[in-house]
């Protein structure tokens, strides 16, 4: 029993924050109880947005309700045009199907042949249409599913139908036989054109942020991923885009042809360029490991009391003496 009493005072000690061997009485003191009055008032004024809310709501379903008929009506009535939904891959194929034909039909069929062989690489490439007939979505995937040293540019042209400077820039411009022999020749670059009265060129002009009109953009597309599957093929939503070249509005239209194709020359230049560093840099990362594979295998390292590589690459030769083997390891 004393030793039982000990020990409960041992605990009352520590309870009560003294470190001696005296006990104290408990602080018995409490805190003074709050007034239910801010609780009452705080759930009084969200009393009245709560149920505010609940009548939106019900309003809300309601609505829906007694319009639904309405809108499957105006479905019937009037039918969404055969150009509406740029999700639609059919119908953005069919999209850009139309403004190639109507830009054949309206600029390329009055466009006389060259008058000199200077002028064009030949009378095909400087007389056909350099735009591709599939939609947004089927181009990006295209591009996408080209080899990484030979993925082309994407050039987009947006076209609107009531701009006063369109015309011009069509018949003086994208109809000139160097520009049209270019765009046809040059296989880093892939054409596409929308008109801003369909719903996918609408999409294009909101996306890319247009203020006037006409308007080209040359865009560098690439996949998030390092390497495309069978189990996930290239898509939009895999793709990153980089803007290479803008150019819009008069001063669009006051560039003469020979400028139009220097400054989209340009820039398909540097990016065959970066195209090919990459390249490089990948025959060099395997060569490197082909290499570092055949020297272990003629010279096991457990065998040498010092490893010596002599490497030949296509840039240079590399020499390369290390410390004795059993401090010498491989990453292959």
């Amino acid at each position: 029993m004393q030793e039982t009493g000990e020990n409960n005072g041992i605990i009352d000690v520590n309870r009560s924050g003294i470190s001696g061997g005296s006990t104290a009485p408990p602080n018995t003191t409490r805190a003074p109880n709050r007034p239910p009055s801010a609780q009452n008032v705080s759930i009084r004024r969200s009393l009245p947005a709560l149920i505010l809310f609940k009548l939106i709501a019900i309003f809300t379903i309601f609505l829906r309700i007694f319009l639904y008929p309405l809108r499957k009506l105006s479905y019937i009535f009037f039918p969404p045009k055969e150009l509406d939904g740029y999700s639609n891959a059919t119908v953005a194929d069919l999209a850009a199907a139309k403004f190639v034909h109507h830009f054949q039909s309206r600029y390329l069929s009055t466009l006389l042949p060259p008058s000199s062989p200077s002028d064009a690489d030949s009378n095909t490439n400087s007389q056909s249409c350099p735009f591709v007939t599939k939609g947004y979505n089927s181009t990006i995937t295209s591009v996408l599913s080209s080899p990484p040293s030979t993925t082309p540019l994407l050039l987009i042209y947006l076209h609107s139908p009531l701009h006063r400077d369109v015309d011009n820039f069509c018949q003086k411009t994208l109809c000139n036989h160097r520009v049209l022999a270019y765009l046809n020749g040059e296989n880093y670059v892939s054409c596409l054109a929308e008109s801003v009265h369909s719903a996918e060129g609408s999409y294009l002009s909101t996306f890319l942020g247009v203020c006037s009109y006409p308007f080209v953009a040359l865009l560098s597309v690439k996949s998030r991923s390092s390497s495309s599957s069978n189990a996930n093929p290239p898509n939009v939503n895999n793709a990153t885009m980089e803007l290479l070249l803008r150019m819009e509005g008069e001063a669009l239209t006051k560039l003469r042809p020979e400028q139009f194709v220097a400054y989209i020359g340009t820039t398909v230049r540097r990016h065959k360029d970066a195209l090919e560093e990459v390249e490089r840099r990948r025959l060099q990362r395997e060569e490197e490991a082909r290499l570092r594979c055949v020297n272990f295998r003629r010279f096991p390292i457990e065998l040498c009391d010092e490893v010596v590589m002599f490497y030949s690459l296509p840039f240079g030769t590399f020499l390369q003496k290390t410390s004795p083997s059993h401090s010498f390891s491989f990453a292959i």
